[in-house]
Order: structure tokens, then C-alpha cells, then sequence
């Protein structure tokens, strides 16, 4: 998938629209916990369907993920050999993938026609909720299928009762919209990103001319060092001793380098995707996005999602959780038109990521 056969020159080309489809596949399956039936729905709602235009089944999507024609590598009589064909899906990608696959295996991505299955447990008993269909047959001849989720009470008694799915749904969209970062904010808050970035970066850069100083001046004690050991100034045992100390200090610094070059604006990429997953909360909140993708966001974004009395419950993820938290002050924002509360929740947000990547 993601590929076309050019007739003209035999070649192996990118397919411009469905490779982002199975690019975005991969990356959904690296970073989120999905199923193998949440997969399939996308690649259909993808147009990437058998030759009827069914889905196709979940064998073929475990055999795309672990496809290595995607990193550039063919078999061919049981021997592997390097491609020519343009690559869409990085090494990392499919590692972080492949390593995923190895780690759940196989057996637990099992087939549903249920989005929310496996989401949620009880809220009274703490089992697994299930969900079935119920078929409605009219005296017309009318026939119409409802989905219901319920405790599956295998631990013990439960007095808990069913919920329809559409319910369920309106209140997954509910919890997901409390996790929107007001489109008023956009701008200032992407402005203020950009703004990090730049002074994370010249920050970094000043970092690394003060430690590149530092260890010029201890290979200057260095040189000093040996020339007062090599006149006789100094004995052996002094010269070694102070030499592993200032030895340690160097590696100790060349050791911050290579930190301060590989991790800056470490945070900022997290953040960044954070603010724009915020944002897009308030297009997945509509009762016309497909249930699958709903699912998906809200466990990307929530955790310990319980049902009890029909009601749904669930916690937001520390910076979502932030900006539900500011709610209230977010409504007298923007009444005054003041920012003094959108600029408080940046700064607890940023200081989340700064502390935890």
C-alpha cells in the first residue's frame, strides 16, 4: 500500500495520496494505543480497501507493518536486497513499530466492530466493559441494530446497567471539548512556541561558547601542568593526581556539550504537538467524526476512563488537564480582554514539558 507500478518506465513510485495514509498509520499505531481494527478503518476511510472496495482484514495490515520494502530493503528467493523505490516511512518509525508488535504480540489485537471496546472499565466493580447488539425488527418489515456497552460483572455482582453507544459517544465528545485550547489563544500561543524556541536555541549556543571556553582553559592548565612536571617543579605523584582531576572536569564538560547539542529544545517539539493536538480537539469534538477516531484522541489525550450510572468519567493527561483546569479564568479572559490568565496556563503547561522531556 502507498505504492504504484509505472507501466511506462517499470518503476516503483510513491503514490502522493495514499502514502500519507499508510504514513499516518504507522504513526498512529507507534504512538497511541489502537487495534488492529482501528488500522483497518483507517486505511478505509483512506480508500485503501481490497479490489471490491471492502476493508481489508487485519492479516494484511499486520503484514504492511512489518513490511521492510517501506525502509528500502526486498526479499527475493528468501535473500534481501537494497531498493531503489523512493522511502516514506523512516527507519525509526518502523523499528519503533516492529519493537511495539514484539512487545504486545499478535494475539492481543484482536477484531471489533466496536469503537469503544476496551477503553473503559466499571466504575462500581472495576471489570471490563463489553459491548454487544441488540436487533429491532418492526411489524413494516424495518429493521434497525443498536449498540449498548455494559459490565461484563465477571469479578462480582454488579448492579450496573447498560448505555447505548450514541450516549456514550455524546459524552466522549463532551470530555474530549474540555480538553480544547480556545482558537482565540492560537496565535499567542504558537507566537510565544516560536519565541521559545529562538531564545532555547541562543540560550544552547551560549551554553556551548562558555563550555567550549572552559575546556580550552583546562587544556591550558593542562599544558602548564606537564611543563611544571617535565622542569622538575612538581613531582610524579602530584602531576597524576591533579592531572585526573582536571581530566574528569573535561570529560564532565565534553559530556554537557554533547547534552547541550543533542537535547535542546527537547521539550519544544512535544509541546509543539501538544498545542496543535489541543487545537484540533475542537474538530474531533463534533458528533459527525467517526466514533474510531474519537476513540483514539480521547485515549491519546485521557486515562482511567470509568463508567458508572450511565455516566462517563475519565482524567485528562497533566497539560490537558491544565487547560480544563483554567476553564473558569479562560471565560473572565476573554471578557476583559485580558491575557493574564492565557499566559499563566502557557507557563504551567511549558513548565510540564521542560520538567518531563
Amino acid at each position: 500500500y502507498g505504492y504504484l507500478n509505472n507501466k511506462i518506465t517499470k518503476a516503483i513510485e510513491v503514490d502522493p495520496e495514499k502514502s500519507k495514509v499508510v504514513k499516518k498509520a504507522f504513526e498512529i499505531f507507534a504512538k497511541e494505543k489502537v487495534s488492529f481494527t482501528d488500522i483497518v478503518n483507517l486505511l478505509y476511510r483512506g480508500d485503501i480497501t481490497k479490489r471490491n472496495g471492502q476493508k481489508v482484514n487485519i492479516t494484511r495490515v499486520h503484514t504492511m507493518l512489518t513490511n521492510q520494502f517501506y525502509i528500502g530493503i526486498m526479499s527475493y528467493n528468501h535473500e534481501y536486497f537494497e531498493g531503489k523505490h523512493e522511502q516514506f516511512i523512516s527507519r525509526k518509525l518502523f523499528n519503533t513499530v516492529k519493537k511495539k508488535l514484539e512487545h504486545k504480540g499478535v494475539s492481543k489485537f484482536k477484531a471489533h466492530d466496536f469503537a469503544f471496546s476496551g477503553l473503559m472499565r466499571c466504575g462500581e466493580c472495576g471489570a471490563c466493559i463489553t459491548a454487544e447488539t441488540h436487533t429491532k425488527h418492526y411489524k413494516h418489515g424495518g429493521i434497525q441494530t443498536f449498540k449498548y456497552y455494559r459490565c461484563t460483572k465477571k469479578l462480582k455482582p454488579c448492579s450496573q446497567p447498560y448505555l447505548e453507544e450514541t450516549k456514550l459517544k455524546d459524552q466522549l465528545i463532551g470530555f474530549v471539548s474540555s480538553a480544547t485550547l480556545p482558537h482565540a489563544w492560537r496565535k499567542n500561543w504558537l507566537n510565544w512556541l516560536e519565541r521559545d524556541r529562538v531564545l532555547d536555541q541562543q540560550s544552547a549556543q551560549e551554553s556551548l561558547i562558555k563550555l567550549k571556553f572552559d575546556i580550552q582553559t583546562l587544556d591550558g592548565k593542562l599544558n602548564l601542568l606537564l611543563d611544571s612536571y617535565l622542569d622538575g617543579t612538581i613531582d610524579s605523584q602530584t602531576y597524576k593526581d591533579k592531572k585526573n582531576q582536571l581530566f574528569t572536569e573535561k570529560q564532565n564538560l565534553e559530556s554537557k556539550i554533547a547534552k547541550t547539542k543533542s537535547g535542546g529544545s527537547s521539550w519544544l517539539e512535544p509541546m509543539t504537538e501538544f498545542v496543535h493536538c489541543a487545537l484540533q480537539a475542537q474538530k474531533v469534538a463534533r458528533p459527525d467524526t467517526p466514533s474510531e477516531d474519537l476513540r483514539i484522541f480521547a485515549k491519546n489525550i485521557g486515562s482511567n476512563y470509568f463508567l458508572k450510572d450511565k455516566q462517563l468519567t475519565g482524567e485528562l493527561k497533566k497539560p490537558f488537564a491544565s487547560l480544563r483546569a483554567w476553564a473558569g479564568a479562560r471565560a473572565i479572559s476573554q471578557k476583559s480582554g485580558r491575557n493574564f490568565f492565557e499566559v499563566r496556563c502557557y507557563n504551567e503547561v511549558r513548565t510540564y514539558f521542560q520538567q518531563n522531556f
